[in-house]
């Protein structure tokens, strides 16, 4: 299989400059509350004519969510995924029992969803909570039944992240246990990444942080999907708090109330916490 380093040049010539108008538009399009790392991706460079716009959300987040940090919790990145899983699996439960709903967890890798899978059967069974997985079944059945059940507990990767709308109380929670960064050892990755380093450039800064921050917004975005809907957004992962990089993370998340390890939190106080020089 084959696939292009760079999509810019061929959007560039066989899109762009065709004469014919085109309109993008997403609500995860942005990163950094800016379309420059989107219009460098897909070849919208200076020369060519671009009209911006960003359009606020209708939801009121301020009221619909809250969202729940840790810097407590182990760091995925230094541990083993089995090691990892088990050490942040008491924190899981604990928010599944604070949580009257239902309860979407997105993992970045089958692995890791297999086996929280795994360890949740027979924590959920006791709390009489129906526990789904994706692969196990048609995926539109899957988040049916999760939407039908209202209390269930469901694990997902990828496809999960984005494209699915689960409205009321049936989706109560969505816990993202670790940043989604894409795996290094992915041969676009790698290749794309070597070319990047070869032009001087730094891929992590300029290509994995804002991938990340896009599939981010895409995961909590399966929370609120209407006026209506309220809910809270859990993020596990303690390098949102500890990074250099984990404001602009901290940043993608609109205004909401906010909690770090149980407290209410003020988001703009970054004194009590040192953050590592990367």
């Amino acid at each position: 299989k084959r696939a292009p380093l760079e999509i810019g040049p061929i959007l560039k010539n066989q899109l762009f400059k065709t004469g014919r108008p085109v309109l993008m538009t997403s609500a995860t399009i942005t990163t950094d509350n800016t379309f420059n790392y989107f219009k460098d991706r897909v070849g919208l460079i200076d020369s060519l004519s671009c009209h911006e716009l960003q359009i606020a959300s209708p939801f009121h987040y301020e009221i619909q969510m809250k969202l729940e940090l840790h810097d407590r919790l182990p760091d995925p990145s230094g541990l083993q995924t089995d090691t990892w899983i088990k050490a942040i699996l008491p924190n899981i439960l604990e928010q599944l029992d604070r949580t009257d709903g239902g309860i979407l967890i997105l993992f970045t890798s089958v692995h890791a969803m297999r086996l929280c899978h795994t360890l949740l059967i027979p924590a959920c069974r006791e709390r009489h909570r129906r526990l789904l997985i994706q692969g196990k079944g048609a995926i539109g059945r899957v988040i049916n039944d999760f939407r039908a059940s209202k209390n269930a507990v469901l694990l997902g990767v990828d496809s999960l992240w984005q494209g699915i709308d689960v409205q009321g109380n049936a989706l109560a929670r969505v816990i993202i246990p670790r940043l989604p960064f894409e795996s290094p050892n992915d041969p676009l990755t790698l290749a794309r990444s070597k070319n990047l380093q070869e032009l001087g450039g730094n891929y992590f800064m300029q290509v994995s942080i804002p991938r990340a921050l896009v599939k981010l917004k895409q995961g909590w975005g399966r929370l609120i999907r209407s006026t209506e809907d309220e809910g809270t957004i859990s993020i596990m992962d303690p390098r949102l708090l500890t990074k250099t990089f984990g404001h602009r993370f901290l940043n993608c998340i609109p205004w909401c109330e906010t909690f770090l390890n149980g407290r209410p939190w003020n988001r703009n106080d970054n004194s009590s916490r040192p953050f590592e020089i990367e």
